[in-house]
C-alpha cells in the first residue's frame, strides 16, 4: 500500500500542474528593469498564493508590440495582462486625466506616490476607465526609483544646461512636453533601444531611475548623474476585463492577493535597493551633480496652468498633493 501511495502522489501533482490556469502577460521592458522585475514578482506571487493552480506566461521586450498595442490587445481580450507604469494608462483617451501623475514634482516622495496609488481618489478616477476600456487596475507590483537625468558627456545642474541636449524619454506625450519645456531635445525611444542610442550618440542622455541605470548596460556609457527626482512612480499590473469575467471567485482572489503581496514585498525592498544602486553608481565613477531644483520647477510651472481644467479636472492636482 505504501508503494502505491508513493506512485499516486506525483501523478496527482502532474495532473494539477497540467490544469493550471495560465495568464498571458506582455510588457515593453527589459528583463532586469523595473517593468521586468514587476512582471516576475507578480508571477512568482501568483504561483505561490495559488499553490501552482495559476501561472503567468511573461512575454517581454515589446514582443507583442508597444504600450498602445498592448492596451488594444487587453481591450480586445487577446491579451490577459500588461505590467507598465501607472501613468501609462493616460495614453488612452478615456484616461487622459491620469496625466496628472506626470506633473513634475507633484509627489514629494515615494510614500506620497504610494498613498495616491492606493487611494480612493485613484479608484474613483480609474473606475470609469475600466468601464469604458475593459482594462482593470490591480495595483503596484514594483516601485520605481525617482526619475533623474543622466548623460554621457554633458554635466547638468540647472535647466539651462539642458538646452539642446538630446534626452531619451519614454514614448509618451507628457514626457516629451516636460523635456521640451526644459529646453532639451526629447527623443522618445523604447527601453530596449536605449543603450545603443546612448552608445552611438543618437542621444546624449536619458530620463530614467538609478535602479534601472545600474541594473542594465547604460551604466557603461553614462558619466554624469543629476538627481532631480522630478517624478515618482511604480509599475502597475493591469488585467483585461474580458479575462477577469472568465475567472472564478477564487482565481480573482488569488490575483488580488498576488498583487497585494507584490506591493508589500516591493515596498520592503525599495529603500535597500535605492541604497545599493546609489553605492554602485558612485563606485562606477559616475559624477553626481547637485541640481538647482528651483530652475526645473519654474520652467515646468506653465504645464499645470495649461492642463488644469482641460486635460484633467480643475482641482485634481491639489487633491493629489493633499495625499502627502
Amino acid at each position: 500500500m505504501l508503494a502505491l501511495t508513493l506512485v499516486l502522489v506525483p501523478l496527482w501533482s502532474t495532473h494539477a500542474a497540467a490544469q493550471a490556469k495560465t495568464l498571458k502577460l506582455a510588457h515593453v521592458g527589459t528583463l532586469d528593469g523595473a517593468i521586468g522585475r514587476g512582471a516576475s514578482r507578480f508571477a512568482n506571487e501568483l504561483r505561490a498564493v495559488s499553490a501552482g493552480a495559476m501561472d503567468v506566461q511573461i512575454i517581454p521586450l515589446a514582443a507583442l508590440g508597444g504600450i498602445r498595442e498592448n492596451w488594444a490587445q487587453l481591450q480586445a481580450g487577446s491579451l490577459d495582462m500588461q505590467v507598465i507604469d501607472l501613468s501609462a494608462i493616460s495614453l488612452l483617451k478615456e484616461a487622459a486625466h491620469a496625466q496628472v501623475s506626470l506633473l513634475p514634482f507633484i509627489f514629494a516622495d515615494q510614500t506620497h506616490f504610494r498613498n495616491f496609488a492606493e487611494s480612493r481618489l485613484l479608484a474613483e478616477l480609474l473606475d470609469p476607465v475600466r468601464q469604458a476600456t475593459h482594462i482593470r487596475y490591480l495595483g503596484i507590483v514594483e516601485d520605481r526609483s525617482p526619475r533623474v537625468i543622466s548623460t554621457t558627456t554633458t554635466p547638468v545642474t540647472t535647466v539651462a544646461d539642458l538646452k539642446g541636449v538630446k534626452i531619451r524619454v519614454p514614448p509618451h506625450p507628457m514626457f516629451i512636453e516636460v523635456f521640451r519645456l526644459w529646453g532639451a531635445s526629447p527623443t522618445p525611444l523604447p527601453a530596449s533601444e536605449m543603450f545603443m542610442a546612448l552608445k552611438s550618440g543618437m542621444v546624449d542622455g536619458e530620463d530614467n531611475g538609478v535602479i534601472n541605470l545600474v541594473a542594465g548596460s547604460n551604466i557603461k556609457v553614462i558619466r554624469h548623474f543629476t538627481p532631480i527626482n522630478w517624478n515618482r512612480s511604480g509599475v502597475a499590473a493591469w488585467i483585461s476585463e474580458h479575462t477577469w469575467k472568465t475567472l472564478t471567485g477564487e482565481q480573482r482572489q488569488w490575483i488580488m492577493d498576488a498583487s497585494t503581496r507584490s506591493a508589500e514585498s516591493s515596498r520592503l525592498d525599495y529603500d535597500q535597493a535605492m541604497e545599493t544602486a546609489m553605492r554602485e553608481l558612485t563606485e562606477s565613477g559616475i559624477t553626481l551633480h547637485e541640481p538647482d531644483l528651483t530652475s526645473f520647477a519654474k520652467a515646468a510651472a506653465t504645464m499645470e496652468k495649461a492642463y488644469e481644467g482641460t486635460v484633467w479636472p480643475a482641482g485634481l492636482a491639489a487633491s493629489v498633493r493633499a495625499l502627502r
